[in-house]
């Protein structure tokens, strides 16, 4: 094995080596062909993705005394010099660790002076989204207007916090996560010339777990060779890995709501020192199949509960790392994944019971008054009303007198007093099936509502009322004044309101005493 870390020792050293960018080769290469080399590149992308490599590959390109085809040669004294971190002309700079305004003036006043050695003095500054606010001004003008022997190369893992004023300045190029096949092609060949006998599935397990970054695979690679080999088993072991039978059972479980059966093999998990936040990500991933299968075979009768699920999970795996017990956020997720439908079970249940005995009253007192017993349970269906729709899954069939009948309670349910009162000024337009189209003759009424929370909490109130299941669509359309004016239920929820403070101020003077003042 060599004595410096694999992953650097293999790190590129041409544009070909370069696994998994070809879009970002061909551009380069066609531009030192060309010799039409931009002042300043962003590079961003995932971390082990390759940025860096790439920076230092164009150095040694700008400054190469016999490119060929677009690539360095590696030959002469400025691409050795480059590769062992020996030529002054290039500057790495860690925007981490210097990120103030001092070190970005340090860099404009030094710029100005001609290479030392070769024809381009190129800066790499490493996650540079670190910068300062003061620090990215100071560079902006450096960057609008270089000297034409200084070349800048930002890398960045966020790019997002990069200013707009910066990216518009550089040519930017997006590194894309690596796929496994080339990212397990990488790791033969490195296995091969380190003289590692490596399990293929070994291989594809270690490429499955650095997600894109071939950098952490190369890594995992060297971590794991045990006496020159590297085993399915070993890597198993040393990633914490859980069984993909498990995982499957795990969510065949989830689907049934076993809440015992999943506590238990999460706590089995725990106990047998498995990686648990690996265990949660297989899951997900396993959920998000079986739901992008249901999208394509057009059964969307379960998606809301697998998103649901996903959502859990997700919440789990951002808790995991900073739980002072570590399987809690798993068992929460699980128990909030599986409480609704156990409720609903124990409500059905309920109800069903509550049903059985009212309809055996009624058939007594119908005896008595010649009334058939299926009056009696068409009355019950007529007292129930929508009532009971409140704690089904779904909703079989809906229409407007319900919607109509049911505003007040609908509007009560919506939180959030701005997003009430602009829902109030809706219509219903249209029914079709589950899907509910509401029209606003008023802009600023649909503004109010038309966006993630609006949606959101008109939709909840539906789903406390009608149960799950049903689509909330929001347009703009001219409405007359009739129209506007259709329902109007602002007054309803004020004296309800009132009414309700009313028995509570009651009730407080019944039991302490006293009288309004």
């Amino acid at each position: 094995m060599s004595e410096i870390s694999l992953y650097r020792k293999y790190r590129p050293q041409r544009f070909f080596d370069l696994v998994g960018q070809e879009h970002i080769v061909k551009v380069l290469t066609n531009g030192v062909k060309t010799n039409n080399v931009s002042h300043a590149y962003l590079f961003c992308g995932p971390r082990g993705t390759g940025k860096t490599s790439c920076a230092r590959i164009v150095a040694k390109v700008l400054n190469c005394t016999d490119v060929k085809e677009g690539e360095p040669c590696l030959e002469c004294n400025f691409c050795l010099d480059t590769q062992e971190g020996k030529l002054i002309d290039l500057l790495e700079i860690d925007a981490a660790s210097n990120r103030g305004i001092d070190e970005i003036r340090e860099i404009r006043e030094k710029i100005k002076f001609l290479p030392t050695h070769g024809g381009k003095k190129i800066y790499i500054i490493d996650e540079v989204h670190m910068l300062t606010k003061e620090a990215f001004n100071a560079l902006l003008k450096t960057l609008e207007e270089p000297p034409t022997h200084a070349h800048f190369i930002l890398a960045t893992t966020e790019s997002h916090k990069v200013p707009e004023t910066i990216i518009s300045r550089c040519q930017r190029f997006d590194f894309r996560r690596i796929n496994d096949t080339d990212i397990i092609k990488r790791l033969q060949f490195i296995a091969h010339e380190e003289n590692i006998e490596a399990e293929e599935d070994a291989l594809k397990l270690i490429a499955k777990n650095a997600q894109g970054g071939l950098r952490d695979a190369i890594s995992f690679l060297e971590q794991m060779v045990d006496g020159g080999k590297i085993t399915l088993d070993g890597v198993k072991d040393s990633l914490g890995y859980i069984g993909f039978k498990t995982v499957e059972l795990f969510c065949e479980y989830l689907f049934k709501n076993e809440t015992h059966k999943l506590l238990e093999i999460i706590d089995n998990a725990f106990k047998d020192g498995q990686d648990l936040v690996f265990f949660a990500k297989e899951a997900i991933e396993i959920l998000r199949k079986k739901m992008l299968q249901k999208i394509k075979n057009n059964e969307l009768t379960d998606i809301s509960d697998i998103i649901e699920k996903i959502n859990n999970l997700q919440e789990a795996v951002w808790g995991l790392k900073e739980s002072l017990i570590p399987q809690l956020p798993l068992e929460i997720a699980v128990i909030k994944s599986c409480y609704k439908k156990d409720q609903k079970k124990i409500i059905e249940n309920k109800e069903k019971i509550g049903s059985d005995e009212l309809i055996t009253k009624k058939s007594e007192i119908n005896e008595g008054n010649n009334l058939k017993l299926s009056d009696s349970i068409s009355m019950e269906r007529v007292h129930k009303g929508i009532e009971s729709s409140e704690n089904q899954e779904n909703v079989i069939s809906l229409n407007e007198e319900q919607i109509k009948n049911n505003f007040t309670r609908i509007l009560e349910h919506i939180k959030t007093p701005s997003i009430r009162r602009s829902f109030n000024e809706s219509k219903l337009d249209k029914i079709n099936g589950r899907d509910l189209i509401f029209v606003f003759g008023s802009n600023f009424h649909l503004e109010k509502v038309n966006n993630a929370k609006g949606k959101e909490e008109i939709s909840n109130a539906f789903e406390e009322i009608f149960g799950k299941g049903i689509f909330i669509h929001l347009e703009y359309r001219e409405l007359s004044f009739e129209a506007k004016n259709h329902w109007r239920e602002d007054e309803k929820i004020q004296e309800n309101m009132e009414n309700k403070n009313k028995d509570l101020a009651n009730s407080v003077l019944d039991i302490f005493g006293g009288e309004v003042i």
